[in-house]
């Protein structure tokens, strides 16, 4: 899996247990920027947030790692340290991820049949989201951050609303 970020010149790729960060000038080969180590076994998922200053990762160690880029001094002309965040909730791997639009809130899905949302600024506060009987395999945002779409095993679609933090609907392969 790989995500990528501000026109495609940022790339952030799950090798085994690396994540991998890579920028791209122009039409040029990507040149590894570093390489983050967090996870305990194989990535799942990456995400940019809409910022660019932040990553999400996701693994089968039942991690959720959220890295913010530190951003480059000026008076030194080096870039700040990279920190990460290491959250923990999820009951198996972790597939997918997704941030809001603003980036203050990040969605994840995993092989324990949920969905996590995480406040991105209150270091592992989440919430669950319960209703699909396989593995959360994709969430997405709607444009606006009210929706939450969510995709798993079990072959439907589910459609959450974020304000009432309830369960909308299912759409199944019929509805599609």
């Amino acid at each position: 899996m790989t995500a990528l970020a501000e026109r495609n010149s940022w790339a952030a790729e799950g090798v085994d247990d690396l994540l991998k960060f890579s920028r791209k000038a122009s039409q040029e080969e990507p040149q590894l920027v570093r390489t983050l180590r967090g996870h305990r076994g194989a990535v799942h998922g990456v995400a940019f947030s809409p910022t660019r200053r932040q990553l999400a990762s996701t693994g089968g160690d039942g991690a959720v790692m959220l890295w913010s880029f530190g951003m480059r001094d000026e008076a030194t002309r080096r870039e700040r340290p990279t920190r990460a965040y290491r959250f923990e909730g999820h009951d198996g791997a972790v597939y997918c991820a997704a941030f809001r639009r603003d980036g203050r809130q990040l969605a994840t899905g995993g092989a324990d049949r949920t969905v996590r949302l995480w406040e991105t600024r209150a270091r592992g506060e989440s919430r669950i989201l319960r209703g699909h009987s396989g593995a959360v395999r994709a969430v997405a945002f709607s444009p606006d951050g009210t929706r939450l779409l969510t995709g798993a095993d079990d072959k439907c679609v589910k459609v959450w609303s974020l304000p009432r933090r309830q369960f909308v609907c299912t759409l199944g392969a019929s509805e599609l």
